[in-house]
């Protein structure tokens, strides 16, 4: 090394990254060429001690022995990861930084090129010819990182199989999407397919908490999608899945755990209450409504629902009688006798890079959500102490850091008072969003709760331009005659992950606009 080139190097942070998922692959791209990765952190005990891009990945006790000046967090799990640093290994606050805050915006040409050829061998990895793929897939873990442990696996769509199906509960039907109702725009409606909501069987099936894929015998994965949508606009990376393209999936080598039986209440996330409500607990509606020699299976369900006291709370809700079992939600597991239920409501997760969400990218069924509703309404008692009739749905701006000061006080003017729904039990926030004539705030989990509003209430929600017609929660809104209205803030993202991170401004002029068009600022009651 040239003396330069060594003066160099010593300039550069000395980073490390917490997280070996698509946040830290991402990271690992954005800052490799600026900053010294000396190495990544992971709490999964199976990837410790292993190389990841070409790094040691290192269990968190180890971090006090290592050299470093940054840790950067870049995991969906950011809050426990960050209580983690700084409670149990007393690590500095001003020694971590979150993924949001070290997002490249000038993308290098030897970045750009690198991207590319890494893309390419995945995609020759999941090509369709069996040449190409088995010995793209053998080079490239030969002598490059890129694919390394992982193995191809086959791919098949769990609504399109028929072969392990053995009851169906809901017949697949067409149902109307409702796009964002953005002011000043003609709301948009699409018919979709809902998918069948069956019950499914597989012998010897490894599964994890955090993803919607099945891996069984012979190299077969079964994965969860939206029909409606196309396959290759979904980025299913998660959990055990590395990279999926059309009809071929890398699934990493795991060494699972074994359980006998069990009924996987799971999905895509474990950690958003979107994902948890919609997603995972509506399952819970069918488990009376299987035939009896499978009633008596324990549940499976992420041991991280013991941890989120509002999801426990809305467990507690849905009457379980079945016994049950917590998984691991960073470790696989081999279930040797699987019952599998097909979501009733479903939104894709991610989008590959340069695709936004469309009126086809989520499902929902009106059974459901009305489920959801009545079981979880009717076990709340309300409380005059968390009745507002106006509320702002604020944020800590820990990520995706906004001008929410500037809102605040412009709603202030129209009497709304600022709720954190994070602090509040699940009781408080239904309590809060049934008693509402008016909820305003930004896009996010926090709509969830819309399932509790009455259809007397109108809402204000903004969100990103680049999520496109992101119509989850304008569904939901529709389905149960709520009137949800939209305004947008532009942030640049060329990809929906990069939207959980990056900071914006929203536009004041028109968040006064909807207020003065729906509230009578003389009348602060009206």
């Amino acid at each position: 090394m040239s003396l330069l080139n060594f003066i160099s190097s010593k300039k550069k942070e000395n980073i490390l990254i917490f997280g070996t998922g698509a946040g830290g692959v991402n990271l690992y791209k954005s800052i490799r060429t600026q900053k010294n990765i000396i190495g990544f952190i992971d709490n999964n005990t199976q990837k410790q001690g292993r190389k990841f891009l070409g790094r040691n990945i290192y269990a968190p006790t180890q971090i006090l022995s290592l050299e470093f000046d940054k840790i950067i967090i870049a995991s969906d799990y950011y809050k426990e990861i960050y209580q983690q640093l700084t409670t149990e290994l007393n690590i500095y606050k001003k020694n971590i930084t979150i993924f949001h805050s070290t997002i490249e915006k000038n993308i290098s040409i030897k970045r750009t090129a690198q991207d590319y050829i890494e893309k390419s061998i995945k995609h020759l990895a999941c090509s369709n010819n069996f040449l190409i793929s088995n010995l793209s897939h053998y080079l490239a873990d030969k002598y490059t990182s890129y694919l390394s442990d992982t193995k191809l696996y086959k791919v098949k769509w769990l609504d399109s199989v028929q072969k392990n199906k053995i009851q169906t509960f809901r017949k697949a039907e067409n149902v109307h999407s409702y796009g964002p109702n953005f002011i000043g725009s003609r709301q948009k409606t699409k018919i979709i397919n809902k998918p069948e909501i069956a019950l499914y069987q597989f012998k010897n099936a490894q599964i994890m908490t955090v993803s919607g894929t099945i891996a069984l015998e012979g190299r077969n994965a079964i994965m969860t999608r939206v029909p409606s949508e196309k396959s290759e606009k979904s980025d299913f990376s998660a959990g055990h899945v590395s990279y999926q393209f059309k009809k071929k999936a890398l699934i990493l080598n795991f060494k699972p755990l074994m359980l006998e039986k069990g009924i996987a209440i799971t999905g895509a996330n474990d950690l958003n209450y979107f994902h948890w409500i919609l997603e995972v607990l509506s399952k819970i509606q069918f488990l009376k409504e299987m035939t009896d020699n499978y009633k008596n299976y324990p549940i499976l369900i992420s041991q991280q629902i013991e941890n989120i006291q509002n999801i426990k709370s809305a467990l507690n809700c849905l009457d379980i009688s079945n016994p049950i079992i917590y998984l691991d939600s960073t470790q696989a597991y081999m279930v040797k006798d699987l019952l599998f239920i097909t979501p009733p409501n479903y939104l894709a997760t991610n989008l590959t890079k340069n695709h936004r969400f469309s009126m086809s990218s989520s499902y929902y069924s009106l059974d459901s959500l009305l489920f959801l509703r009545h079981s979880m309404l009717s076990k709340v008692i309300d409380s005059d102490d968390t009745s507002f009739e106006r509320i702002f749905l604020a944020r800590k701006n820990f990520i995706r850091s906004y001008n929410q000061e500037k809102v605040e006080n412009l709603l202030s003017m129209f009497d709304f008072k600022s709720v954190y729904l994070e602090d509040l039990s699940f009781e408080e926030q239904v309590c809060i969003i049934n008693s509402a004539k008016f909820i305003v705030g930004p896009t996010g989990a926090a709509w969830t709760n819309l399932l509790f509003a009455n259809n007397e209430v109108k809402a204000l929600c903004w969100m990103a331009e680049e999520y496109g017609d992101l119509s989850c929660f304008s569904t939901i809104a529709k389905y149960l005659n709520i009137n949800l209205d939209y305004i947008t803030y532009v942030t640049g993202a060329k990809n929906t992950r990069d939207l959980y991170y990056l900071p914006y401004e929203v536009d004041l002029e028109k968040i006064k606009q909807w207020l003065e068009l729906n509230i009578n600022v003389n009348d602060p009651q009206a």
